[in-house]
C-alpha cells in the first residue's frame, strides 16, 4: 500500500511540477522583478536537488522568474565577464534585479538551499 501511495504521489506531483528554464540569452531575464539565476553543472547531484526546490518554488510564486545557467554555456561566460558573480562551487544562485540594462545582485545563495531559506530572503522587507 505504501508503494502505491508513493507512486501515486510521484505521478501527481510530476504533473504539477515546473521545469525551470535554461538561460540562453541575457534578454530572457525579465526586467524590474525578482529573478533567481542558478549556476549549475550537468554532473552535480546537489544541482539536481536545487532544481527540484526551485521547481516547487516556481509553482508557488508565479511572479518569480527562475533560470538555470549551465557552466558550459555561452551565456555563463558572458554573465561572468559582465557582472560580479563569484562562482566557487555548484550550485550557486543569485537573487537579482535587472533594470535599465544593468543587473543588481540582491542576494547570493552559496550551495544547496532549502525552500525555507530561499523564501526567507524573498520575503525580507528590509532588503534594498
Amino acid at each position: 500500500m505504501k508503494k502505491l501511495l508513493f507512486i501515486w504521489f510521484f505521478l501527481v506531483s510530476s504533473l504539477f511540477s515546473f521545469d525551470i528554464k535554461e538561460l540562453e540569452n541575457i534578454s530572457q531575464i525579465k526586467k524590474n522583478q525578482d529573478v533567481i539565476l542558478m549556476f549549475s553543472t550537468s554532473y552535480c547531484p546537489w544541482c539536481i536537488r536545487q532544481t527540484n526546490v526551485f521547481n516547487e518554488l516556481a509553482f508557488k510564486r508565479e511572479n518569480l522568474q527562475i533560470l538555470k545557467v549551465k557552466d558550459d554555456s555561452k551565456v555563463y561566460k558572458e554573465l561572468l565577464a559582465k557582472y560580479p558573480f563569484t562562482i566557487k562551487y555548484f550550485p550557486t544562485s543569485f537573487l537579482v534585479n535587472y533594470e535599465d540594462n544593468d543587473m543588481f545582485i540582491i542576494h547570493e545563495f552559496r550551495g544547496y538551499q532549502n525552500e525555507k531559506n530561499i523564501i526567507k530572503v524573498l520575503d525580507d522587507k528590509d532588503r534594498f
